[in-house]
């Protein structure tokens, strides 16, 4: 398992999502990652499953696909 936090801390989204292709390592070499983001489109386009931190708890978890259909998500980090 590796970790890595702020990945994206930085970059313009163009430039992260060009040079961190970062699902599609983890699945070739079978690796678990933790990956502590905040940039909350960045870190949904890559994870298979989340778990939303607020103030240090968790206020939501679940797979990817759920998640980001969560009215909270989309008001709170994804500006919908």
């Amino acid at each position: 398992m590796a970790c890595l936090y702020s990945v994206s801390h930085g970059l313009a989204e163009l430039t992260y999502v060009s040079v961190c292709p970062l699902k599609e390592i983890c699945d070739t070499l079978e690796v678990s990652v933790l990956l502590v983001e905040q940039n909350a489109r960045a870190a949904i386009e890559i994870a298979d499953y989340v778990y939303v931190l607020e103030r240090g708890e968790v206020v939501l978890q679940g797979a990817c696909k759920d998640v980001i259909e969560s009215p909270i998500i989309q008001s709170a980090y994804l500006g919908g």
